[in-house]
């Protein structure tokens, strides 16, 4: 009997998300905007600066800028790598100077990737390419890369990524993803406690010859990305930029929809965190909270780790972790001082995986609204000024609350009732 060549083939359903993830990212590399944040002006002007002095001295920037001048830098050698292999494909300074905005789609794929695992927490993979566009078409999620021309997505995805194969007990991947987050901007080294939680349970399950490899592995490339400034001797001039990370804007907040806006009469921008109320500088009092508010949402994580240790459990919770992750940088933003409009879109993508994980997209949607409007109005790409004067600050930070609220109920109520996970912690988890 004769058959059709096609007939019993199988296309794997994951191919069809594929083609979609790429087809959109063409798309949308086309269609971005040429504007964006002054931001890109100077990474043009990096670019310039390694391409005359190498990738390596990019760092004297920072430590032999003139007197007076801002040194708008807080970004590290991966990100530096970056900008450095975009221009290799680039023509003439005035030309890269002109094309500055296509470098967006470099951070874009970032994006893709981050939506990729987040369908990856999906529990039925048929039901992926129904939900792919809920992510692809959410401006909230791709404004800040597609709009501003930030590299937050590139964080948030790495992040992810970790949370992934940190679930798996994958500790080498998890870990090398942390350290590339790191040595993109320092901002990441916020999720380090709750990583240390995650991992805890499979450093104790693994050989410690095993857990020794791992970490090797790690710092073997932590050492390959910082040779050249190692070599160079400019590592220090890094690492002299990363102990002055937390003076470089000392504003209360840096036009961020926190709670500084509920706090202060005025502007909280033109305010230096320096300023002593009720005996603690402004600084301080945000650390203070953001303290408290970071325990509160990892004692849930902290409590799931005791009883996998314990053995009351047997995994992790996914959907409570990927939860738990994704309030972390609402925590960060809300509360600290010099915190930019942008810092909390990290969030963003795993809240968008917690979504699809818990079916409760109530705190995604709301957060991505936030996100959108907190950084419009810093770009004002869509001129909708009568806009801009109706959503303040304000409101803008009664929904983040409002997430942070919503985010711990739910933490909390599943901590009361706790479900039995039907496998035991090892390094295959799936």
């Amino acid at each position: 009997m004769n058959t059709s060549p096609t007939e019993g083939t199988h296309v794997h359903p994951e191919v069809h998300i594929l083609l979609l993830l790429a087809l959109s990212f063409l798309f949308m590399s086309v269609i971005m905007p040429h504007e964006g944040h002054f931001d890109m002006s100077i990474w043009a002007d990096w670019i310039v600066y390694m391409r005359q002095h190498g990738i390596r001295h990019v760092y004297e920037l920072y430590t032999k800028r003139e007197e007076g001048q801002q040194p708008l830098f807080i970004y590290g050698p991966v990100y530096m790598y970056m900008l450095y292999f975009y221009a290799k494909w680039q023509g003439s300074i005035e030309e890269i100077r002109a094309s500055i905005y296509q470098f967006k789609a470099v951070i874009l794929l970032f994006d893709i990737v981050g939506i990729w695992f987040a369908l990856r927490f999906l529990p039925n993979k048929a039901h992926r390419s129904f939900y792919a566009p809920f992510l692809l078409l959410n401006v909230g999620l791709l404004y800040d890369t597609l709009g501003w021309g930030q590299n937050d997505s590139a964080i948030a995805c790495l992040m992810l990524i970790a949370v992934y194969y940190g679930l798996r007990g994958q500790l080498a991947i998890s870990g090398i993803c942390i350290l590339v987050a790191f040595l993109i901007k320092p901002q990441p080294i916020v999720f380090l406690p709750a990583f240390g939680l995650l991992w805890l349970p499979f450093i104790v399950a693994k050989p410690l010859v095993r857990t020794a490899v791992d970490f090797l592995v790690i710092f073997l490339v932590g050492l390959l990305l910082l040779f050249p400034f190692l070599q160079a001797g400019t590592a220090i001039d890094y690492w002299t930029m990363l102990r002055h990370t937390t003076s470089l804007h000392p504003s209360v907040s840096i036009y961020a929809a926190n709670i500084w806006e509920w706090l202060l009469v005025e502007n909280p921008y033109k305010v230096l965190d320096q300023v002593v109320q009720y005996g603690l500088s402004y600084r301080q009092w945000g650390l203070i909270m953001f303290t408290i508010g970071y325990a509160v949402v990892l004692f849930p994580l902290l409590r799931q780790t005791y009883h996998i240790l314990t053995g009351k459990r047997t995994d992790y919770d996914k959907s409570m972790v990927l939860l738990t992750f994704g309030l972390i940088p609402i925590v960060f933003y809300f509360f600290n001082t010099q915190i930019h409009e942008r810092y909390a879109h990290p969030s963003i993508l795993f809240l968008a995986a917690y979504a699809l994980c818990k079916k409760d997209f109530v705190p995604y949607i709301v957060a991505s609204i936030a996100n959108f409007w907190v950084i419009e109005k810093s770009l004002f790409l869509l001129k909708t000024y009568r806009l801009y004067e109706l959503i303040t600050l304000d409101m803008l930070a009664a929904l983040f609350l409002f997430v942070l609220l919503w985010g711990i109920a739910m933490l909390y109520r599943d901590a009361v009732l706790p479900k039995m996970a039907m496998y035991p912690v090892k390094e295959t988890i799936a």
